[in-house]
């Protein structure tokens, strides 16, 4: 069992949960409650199918339609999907979608108003709202939605700058670079759903298991030590790194393993060459510090509409917004500075 606000989860043998769920509906009866089943949801593999139908009575099956006038089927645990994957990728579109519209309402309240507001909100909240559904799902099932997300984000950023980062394959680089690389602090998360995935496997798939001493007494207890989960990921595997850490979860042939393998493997591939590829972007760089981008606007690190643009064009070396009247009239400034 487990909650979680005003939700809560129950996970095991249909034959238990729903016993389970029976006793729990008794119990609200003595104290004058009622349950409505109809609220809840429940899905189990299709290979359990006949299981679940034998034992569930009246909670309905969780489920969208499918296009076809059909259905796909699933559950929201933790507001993150699973199930049949066209369920999943339904509804972790529909969750991006949901975003993308609170993006379209970031910009309409303060893309005219206050751009550096804008970019804050975008850089220390919004940014990071669709991390929590990448890094618990599987890579290739986010990645159809992390691109609509990432969209956003883009989308957003183009209008707290004032400039248009996207016309300058170099400038849009570097947005999404960290600020002490001289960066824009933003990351899409296509990108991280890498990390993301790995950084969440490597929290939860260590500490499934029991921890052993040599003559089998228990010394931490794992957080759902199953035989299954054993012959996957290997007893005490992670206790000896060099010789398996992840490696018999990688040939266990499950879904997981297979993705985490290949999402190490891309990673690897990404990071031989970042080192020459960061040296040639230094080379280009120029010298004028990021640390504008992370001042909340307040006080001294306040900036107007009109400098914040000029300040975001001069760091990623785009254009002078000030200067574009001048420069679609053809006019030059030669080198004493007057203007002709």
């Amino acid at each position: 069992v487990r909650a979680a606000h005003d939700d809560v989860y129950l996970l095991g043998r249909p034959v238990d949960v729903f016993a389970a769920l029976a006793d729990f509906t008794r119990r609200l009866e003595d104290l004058g409650l009622c349950a409505n089943a109809a609220k809840s949801q429940c899905w189990i593999d299709p290979l359990h199918m006949a299981s679940l139908e034998a034992c569930r009575g009246s909670v309905p099956l969780g489920s969208v339609p499918d296009g076809a006038g059909g259905a796909s089927y699933g559950i929201d645990v933790y507001g993150v999907p699973i199930g049949a994957r066209e369920y999943v990728h339904s509804t972790l579109s529909t969750k991006a979608d949901e975003l993308a519209g609170k993006a379209n309402n970031m910009i309409q309240s303060l893309g005219s108003s206050d751009k550096q507001s804008l970019w804050v909100l975008l850089r220390c909240s919004f940014q990071h709202r669709f991390a929590w559904f990448t890094s618990n799902s599987y890579p290739s099932d986010a990645a159809g939605a992390a691109a609509i997300y990432d969209a956003a984000v883009l989308r957003v950023a183009t209008v707290a700058l004032g400039v248009s980062v996207s016309t300058d394959a170099h400038a849009c680089r570097r947005l999404f670079l960290p600020v002490a690389q001289h960066g824009g602090g933003l990351r899409r998360q296509a990108d991280s759903a890498l990390a993301e995935v790995w950084g969440a496997a490597w929290r939860v798939v260590p500490h499934l298991l029991d921890t052993l001493a040599p003559d089998g007494t228990v010394l931490m207890q794992g957080i759902l030590d199953r035989p299954a989960i054993a012959a996957r990921v290997g007893r005490g595997a992670f206790e000896d790194m060099p010789t398996q850490g992840w490696r018999q979860f990688f040939a266990s042939g499950s879904r997981l393993g297979g993705e985490l393998e290949a999402t190490w493997s891309r990673m690897q591939t990404e990071l031989a060459g970042w080192g020459q590829q960061q040296d040639g972007m230094e080379v280009a760089l120029g010298r004028e510090s990021g640390l504008f981008l992370s001042l909340l606007p307040r006080g001294l690190g306040a900036f107007s509409c009109a400098e914040w643009v000029e300040a975001t064009a001069r760091y990623f070396g785009l254009p002078s917004p000030a200067c574009a009247p001048l420069a679609a009239a053809g006019a030059r400034l030669p080198r004493s500075g007057a203007q002709r």
